[in-house]
């Protein structure tokens, strides 16, 4: 199969995105932030989503945010968090991630987990684990002072990062042959359908920059 039929099988194959799932995307037109923050703003003590965990296949990782991810830096694992700005938002997020076939390594005794029909998993930590507060802005200041803790990486450090992205957002003027030499290098058959239509988005935005 050649390079574009792969990418119309990826796109062909996209799952079915729930509203209240945690999505996060590096592009303007894929970024859904704010279905995340509605998710992981609504904890209460009463009904027990204050020790929730909500974690999203991408690829071969689960990922977790904001408050599910400093529940399991916090209660799990002392995982790596990373914080990154959201475009055309004052506002950043912050994540871990782990392979998915650690999932049961990362699962503490007593807590329970849960799938649902897009693969999307709730674990919920064992009440022994999370003690529970008389007040929820308790469970909340702690939230928010971790994520201020944690270093803001900057867009600059993830081209860095990712190789298919160096060359191409400097600030020099792009050139068609750098795009096509990002589509090449691109590791399409590592990548999951929802990853293959974020980068699709950068490539038609970075094309209209030089028509």
């Amino acid at each position: 199969m050649n390079l574009l039929g792969r990418w119309v099988r990826a796109l062909r194959h996209t799952p079915t995105v729930p509203k209240d799932s945690i999505i996060f995307q590096q592009t303007k037109s894929m970024v859904k932030a704010q279905n995340l923050f509605d998710l992981e703003t609504k904890r209460q003590v009463n009904d027990d989503s204050y020790r929730i965990i909500h974690l999203l296949p991408e690829g071969k990782f689960y990922h977790a945010y904001e408050w599910s991810a400093w529940l399991c830096v916090r209660y799990v694992n002392e995982f790596k968090a990373i914080r990154k700005p959201v475009k055309n938002s004052n506002e950043t997020l912050v994540y871990i991630g782990f392979p998915q076939t650690s999932l049961e390594k990362f699962t503490p005794e007593g807590s329970s987990v849960d799938y649902d029909e897009n693969g999307n998993v709730t674990m919920k930590l064992a009440e022994d684990l999370v003690a529970q507060p008389d007040d929820i802005t308790v469970l909340q200041s702690d939230f928010s002072n971790w994520k201020q803790s944690v270093p803001l990486k900057s867009v600059a450090n993830d081209a860095d990062a990712n190789p298919t992205l160096k060359g191409v957002e400097t600030s020099r003027p792009l050139h068609i042959t750098d795009i096509l030499r990002s589509v090449m290098t691109y590791p399409i058959e590592q990548k999951s359908p929802m990853e293959c239509m974020a980068f699709l988005a950068k490539l038609k935005q970075q094309i209209s920059a030089i028509l």
